[in-house]
């Protein structure tokens, strides 16, 4: 994917620059959203649309700084073209801009927004082993809930320690201890066939994915629940599962000594979830 999109202007990777005063690059002060193309379309992308919204007004971006949902998503359409894509993960991010260099943004400048590209990771070729990290969700008076930002050091962090110990991705609970998500995706387990997954006031991240899971569970008469579970809830699991936009649904063979097995429900999900992107 040669070809990016910085504040509308389509250009090669290469040659695409950012100034040394962005927000975004100063900060973390910004959003993003990370989406699946399929066949040259984003079939997910009102949900996308949401969050990102949603995560702009959070960071109280003013409403004359907020993009058009058509433009950006006439933007998005155009850079697949150029990068000639039929299936790829598009990111999309919007920062603050330049401005001011303290905390405080005293600026009166225009949100900036930059669309990259890549080619879908190659998933794993067996079931993924995952830890516990050290590291914690932080609680949603601390930080935004829901929002997908670009200061995101403390997923970095856990996906970082979970590499170290040759594990696909670590699991982090929250400030009260409770399950929260792994830093690059959300988690499900299944005990006595019924699924269970962190809630959002868990502190974990309203995944695109997790929505599209629980509404496909629901068309599938499977029961889940939503809840604020301790570790203790996961080791007792029979089976379990991870989920993010790259690789959908992967199920999960490991979690230190404990080992899941194999479950018919995972593969009903993994069935009605890839039909979803035809």
């Amino acid at each position: 994917m040669h070809w990016c999109s910085v504040d509308r202007l389509m250009m090669p990777v290469a040659e695409a620059t950012l100034p040394i005063t962005d927000r975004g690059l100063m900060f973390g002060d910004g959003v993003f959203e990370t989406l699946r193309v399929t066949r040259g379309l984003l079939p997910h992308w009102h949900h996308h649309w949401q969050r990102l919204e949603s995560g702009l007004r959070s960071l109280k971006f003013p409403a004359t700084h907020l993009p058009e949902e058509d433009q950006l998503k006439h933007d998005c359409r155009e850079l697949i073209k150029k990068n000639n894509c039929e299936d790829g993960l598009l990111r999309l991010a919007i920062t603050r801009g330049s401005g001011s260099l303290g905390y405080l943004p005293t600026h009166t400048g225009k949100s900036r927004h930059l669309i990259t590209m890549r080619a879908l990771p190659i998933a794993p070729k067996s079931p993924i082993s995952l830890m516990q990290s050290s590291y914690c969700r932080p609680p949603q008076p601390a930080f935004p809930a829901g929002v997908k930002a670009l200061s995101s050091i403390n997923l970095v962090l856990a996906k970082m320690e979970a590499h170290e110990h040759q594990c696909f991705d670590a699991i982090m609970l929250n400030s009260r201890g409770f399950v929260s998500e792994c830093s690059s995706g959300n988690f499900f387990w299944i005990k006595d066939h019924i699924i269970h997954t962190p809630a959002l006031t868990s502190d974990c991240l309203p995944g695109i994915t997790r929505k599209l899971v629980i509404e496909a569970a629901s068309q599938l008469k499977i029961p889940l629940h939503e809840g604020n579970y301790p570790i203790e809830h996961v080791h007792a699991a029979d089976a379990a599962f991870y989920t993010n936009t790259g690789f959908g649904i992967l199920p999960v063979k490991q979690l230190h000594k404990k080992c899941f097995t194999e479950h018919a429900i995972i593969s009903s999900l993994s069935e009605y979830y890839l039909n979803l992107l035809i």
